[in-house]
């Protein structure tokens, strides 16, 4: 479970704080029990089909995450990504795979860095839009997102900001809660594993590039409206989009990231040298091995 600073300080310091958290993990606890069973049936449907006959899931897991919001920023979830990666590639001490699992991860190996950074940048945008919404209701999200050949990450969020009095004033908590399943497909693999895939990922990071604009038109609003401009510098309103701007960076830089990755394994896709070098071809011979012909 990620907690701020703060967080943890209100927890240590005040008790109205502690049963206010309390308050809210059995409201999230009532909220992941009635959104489970839908997330996992848009799963079911993305697979649906003669299509999709052979799936593994390479790694699953959830995480929760409490931050005052003030404070918020994506560098504890950007972390939890960062995990969760090393956890699915084989990185980390405490990750375990079955023998299924290991013969899939390693051809995928060269895709690691640009998953890891798509996943990242998914995530990020999808928090950076919930945490504008701010809204006294779960806010619900779910996403299926390719972040290399035959690989997508599905994504259930849930959003809310809580208000509530502490010993000395009133305080709003964003909390914030991630699944996801990482799941391959041969199937996906097959017609995914060259360099149209990477093109069109590519096309894709551009629009998104584009959209986060958006973001920044209602941080220039927020920084133009009159109760802004009238409050004093150190005000409510100031710390908000000193705040959200600082979010607005760290999507970008995300999405930087993530489309820097995909044009690097676009480039050794396209470069002239042995097959044997090119990112797909590991991949490729484990998917021929087991049968499917490759795109």
């Amino acid at each position: 479970m990620g907690k701020s600073d703060k967080v943890k300080e209100l927890q240590k310091t005040d008790q109205n704080f502690v049963a206010m958290m309390d308050t809210m993990e059995k409201s999230l606890d009532n909220a992941i029990a009635s959104h489970q069973s839908h997330f996992e049936k848009s799963i079911q449907d993305f697979y649906t089909g003669d299509s999709f006959k052979h799936i593994t899931v390479l790694e699953s897991g959830a995480h929760r995450d409490y931050q005052m919001q003030m404070d918020f920023t994506m560098s504890n979830i950007s972390d939890v990504i960062r995990m969760t990666g090393e956890e699915i590639f084989g990185k980390s001490s405490s990750s375990e795979k079955t023998p299924e699992q290991q013969s899939i991860i390693d051809p995928l190996q060269p895709y690691y860095d640009c998953a890891v950074k798509t996943a990242t940048a998914a995530l990020s945008n999808v928090l950076t839009l919930l945490s504008w919404s701010q809204s006294a209701e779960y806010m619900i999200e779910e996403q299926h997102v390719s972040v290399g050949p035959g690989m997508t990450l599905h994504l259930l969020l849930l959003n809310k900001a809580f208000q509530g009095q502490t010993s000395t004033d009133s305080k709003t908590v964003l909390q914030n809660y991630i699944e996801y399943k990482i799941i391959f497909s041969p199937e996906l693999g097959s017609a995914q594993v060259n360099v149209l895939y990477l093109q069109s990922q590519l096309t894709a990071m551009n629009r998104s590039l584009e959209k986060s604009s958006e973001f920044q038109e209602k941080l220039n609003a927020l920084m133009f409206s009159d109760e802004y401009c009238e409050e004093d510098i150190d005000g409510p309103l100031h710390k908000k989009a000193a705040n959200y701007e600082i979010c607005l960076t760290d999507l970008r830089n995300a999405m930087m990231q993530a489309r820097a990755a995909t044009l690097a394994l676009l480039k050794d896709s396209s470069a002239d040298g042995p097959l044997t070098s090119c990112p797909h071809a590991k991949l490729k011979e484990y998917l021929e091995g087991k049968g499917f012909v490759c795109a």
